[in-house]
């Protein structure tokens, strides 16, 4: 898979995991085939985010780790990795990513 589409994926995902929209299960559904070619990417962004979420959720399912805490921190992730075409680099709660949100 492109690299880049896999970043942009990769973010839909998540951005659409922090929301609510979708699951942990689909969102690790949807990251385990793609997790080796995200770490071989060369993106650490991308890597950074792949790794919070493998991480988190292996710690939600052992009960160390709430889903809250999860979403709250790839929340805080995905704000930093993400760049608005304005130039900011905040993502609110009703900031949907578009096409230009690029992650770093």
């Amino acid at each position: 898979m492109c690299a880049l589409f896999l970043k942009e994926q990769l973010s839909q995902k998540s951005f659409e995991y922090v929301r609510g929209i979708i699951g942990l299960r689909e969102l690790e559904e949807w990251l385990l085939p793609n997790f080796e070619d995200i770490l071989d990417s060369g993106d650490a962004s991308s890597r950074e985010i792949a790794q919070l979420i493998e991480g988190g959720a292996i710690e939600v399912q052992a009960g160390l780790y709430s889903e809250a805490e999860l979403s709250e921190e790839l929340r805080n992730l995905l704000s930093a990795s993400t760049v608005h075409p304005s130039g900011t680099r905040a993502m609110g709660d009703t900031d949907a990513p578009t096409p230009h949100d690029t992650i770093r």
